[in-house]
């Protein structure tokens, strides 16, 4: 009877029997070690190529599942390399809120920027990408120009990524379309403005 070791764990055991005392001599013996050595090799081989699948399965669920979130919601989600000269990833929502197709998404995240953002906004932008604050986070609120010449306001929120050293591996963001909001906030405004003059005009006239 000889153990079947697997990582250094006993699994079972390899036995063969004989019908006659002293059948195997030492060398067979020494031989069928080893046999039991190798068994015990190729059942780890074989649980370990069963632990990859397993994982590629699992890798793949969660690609899936981050595609059906990014690929579906209106906010647009991006990655960028940790020194944000690398655009990574964007998602779909980029074409409904920006409004391009022209592959200004790919690259440096820099080229999207400069070409999309407000002129009186731009500067602000590309400092707050270039020098995040402590946290290696930023939050800002600028306006973009559409190719139709559209302008909308956009939210761009960023987050580092770190490792176990607490090292930034990649920064992850969220954009979303704030326009509405601006436009209602206007409408607010412009009301109370009107509300001022018409109150102003009613002490006139009184």
């Amino acid at each position: 009877a000889l153990p079947l070791v697997v990582s250094g764990r006993r699994i079972g055991v390899f036995s063969l029997c004989a019908g006659e005392v002293g059948f195997f001599d030492a060398d067979e013996i020494r031989l069928l070690g080893e046999l039991a050595a190798d068994i015990g090799v190729a059942l780890e081989l074989g649980e370990r190529e069963r632990e990859r699948k397993r994982s590629e399965a699992a890798l793949r669920a969660s690609e899936e599942r981050f595609r059906e979130i990014a690929e579906n919601i209106d906010e647009v989600f991006w990655i960028t390399s940790a020194d944000r000269s690398e655009l990574l990833y964007m998602s779909p929502g980029w074409a409904k809120i920006w409004g391009r197709r022209d592959g200004l998404q790919q690259g440096s995240p820099y080229k999207w920027l400069r070409a999309a953002v407000h002129p009186d906004d731009r500067e602000r932008v590309l400092r707050a990408l270039s020098k995040p604050d402590s946290s290696g986070r930023y939050d800002e609120e600028y306006r973009i120009v559409r190719p139709d010449g559209e302008i909308r306001w956009v939210r761009d929120q960023a987050f580092p990524v770190r490792n176990a050293a607490g090292e930034v591996m990649r920064v992850v963001g969220v954009a979303r379309d704030m326009t509405e909001r601006h436009q209602l906030q206007e409408q607010v405004r412009r009301s109370q403005r009107i509300e001022a003059t018409g109150q102003l005009a009613a002490g006139v006239a009184h």
